[in-house]
């Protein structure tokens, strides 16, 4: 029996990931790396006592694109920065995205697939 390759299914997922999300950006001290994510969920929710309702958003990022390779995301340093869709050249800042959960690399056999986390709004 031959052993699964999870290089390639890591590429599947950056296929899926280009097909179905958007170039965004990690920003960690003023420097931008490029990256590919896809928001799968909006879970708006009141939080109790306080007028703001704010957004959390499921996120999933590509862990063989842009800079994921070399610097995977970090949850103390890093936010992701989105860009208006369609994409401009040059691309126009959205939002800009802070992590409420540290990432989760989904990794089996030790080799990252993608990158889960949530972010706020």
């Amino acid at each position: 029996m031959s052993a699964f390759d999870y290089i390639k299914f890591r590429g599947t997922a950056d296929k899926l990931i280009q097909k179905f999300g958007m170039k965004a950006s990690l920003v960690r001290g003023g420097v931008y790396r490029d990256c590919w994510l896809v928001i799968t969920e909006f879970m708006p929710k009141d939080a109790e006592s306080a007028l703001a309702n704010p957004t959390d958003r499921q996120v999933f990022i590509s862990a063989g694109l842009g800079a994921m390779p070399t610097l995977p995301p970090d949850f103390s340093l890093d936010q992701i920065v989105t860009y208006k869709q369609p994409a401009a050249n040059p691309p126009v800042q959205d939002e800009v995205l802070p992590f409420t959960m540290p990432i989760k690399p989904i990794k089996p056999a030790g080799i990252a697939v993608a990158y889960q986390t949530a972010v706020r709004r």
